[in-house]
């Protein structure tokens, strides 16, 4: 057999049912090719309006493949992963970056105090003089803001790793979470505490707050209803994302916010 011009020729020593089987291969390649590219065509259609694709957690390890948005349902609790504008969700209570001294700041802080109004700040004045110390946190009502309660989270300044940021970082997602369920509330808004102007490495801090999460629900069953990490840009996303696929939880959904 010789190729000429990207054609194949057969020389006469070939048999008719062997030139049939060199056919036969070659065209089981082109279906495999059709097959591939359908089947790539089938996984961009999955759905992407909003409406989970749910998995049964039936106690299987189910990792699907790192999707921008993740949830993952635990006992009756999901957890979410979204992009977007904490002071825009519509839960029970936000979740505050907070300083130790209350006394606002930038970032998640400021936004909090800008879209509540003064009604927080005056407060928290009232309530806690001496601040908040680091890894804990304290309630107040949410002003103007559409949820109920704010949870003013103070997290730890990140100093390389040597004055325990981490345990810091975990007690101050906890106390939120105990907050939550003292004060009756089915769902809560989580910034990633600690990862702007305290300059704690979110591939670090990530890991940190989803597993606190994870632990405290399975501790709690039936308490909460949802927990939504409400991240700043599609950059953080991705990192919690990949801290949620990391913990190789039973059940992983797609869910594209509007």
């Amino acid at each position: 057999m010789r190729e000429i011009s990207g054609e194949i020729y057969f020389n006469v020593k070939y048999s008719r049912w062997q030139r049939v089987l060199y056919f036969s291969i070659n065209l089981f390649g082109i279906f495999c090719d059709i097959v591939s590219e359908y089947i790539l065509h089938l996984a961009d259609d999955l759905p992407h309006d909003g409406s989970p694709d749910s998995m049964v957690d039936d106690g299987s390890a189910v990792l699907l493949t790192l999707p921008k948005n993740m949830n993952l349902d635990i006992n009756s609790c999901r957890i979410e992963l979204v992009c977007g504008d904490i002071t825009d969700q519509e839960v029970d209570a936000i979740v505050n970056a907070a300083n130790a001294s209350l006394a606002g700041g930038g970032g998640v802080d400021g936004a909090i105090h800008r879209r509540g109004g003064s009604a927080i700040m005056k407060e928290t004045n009232e309530k806690y003089p001496a601040g908040c110390p680091t890894g804990s946190a304290v309630i107040s009502g949410a002003g103007n803001l559409k949820a109920q309660f704010v949870f003013h989270a103070v997290g730890p300044r990140w100093k390389g790793g040597t004055a325990d940021e981490p345990e810091l970082l975990r007690s101050a997602y906890r106390t939120c979470l105990e907050l939550a369920v003292k004060y009756n509330c089915q769902s809560i808004a989580f910034p990633s505490i600690s990862t702007g102007i305290y300059g704690y490495p979110i591939q670090q801090a990530a890991p940190v707050a989803i597993e606190t999460v994870i632990k405290f629900i399975r501790e709690t069953p039936e308490a909460l209803r949802l927990v939504r990490f409400c991240l700043f840009s599609d950059a953080d996303l991705e990192v919690y994302s990949k801290a949620l696929e990391a913990v190789k939880c039973p059940v992983m959904v797609v869910r594209k916010m509007a």
